[in-house]
């Protein structure tokens, strides 16, 4: 669904990202990361966890591949 969205698409919509990488053969990946599983409920246990979203932009700056973890 979002796969060649540009690099300033992310930016206006999800912010800086946390870290960015260049790619052997041009381009850049870019990994945000965002917490996930928190609730508003003081009676709940359920600990919130880091979720990382990986997106791999080529050289062109569209994204071509994206992944995530922890979510």
């Amino acid at each position: 669904m979002l796969h060649g969205k540009s690099q300033a698409w992310f930016q206006e919509h999800w912010g800086a990202p946390g870290a960015k990488t260049k790619r052997l053969f041009g381009g850049e990946t870019w990994v945000y990361v965002r917490l996930v599983g928190t609730s508003s409920s003081p009676l709940s246990t359920m600990a919130p966890a880091d979720c990382q979203i990986r997106l791999d932009f080529d050289a062109k700056g569209t994204l071509e591949d994206s992944g995530y973890s922890g979510c």
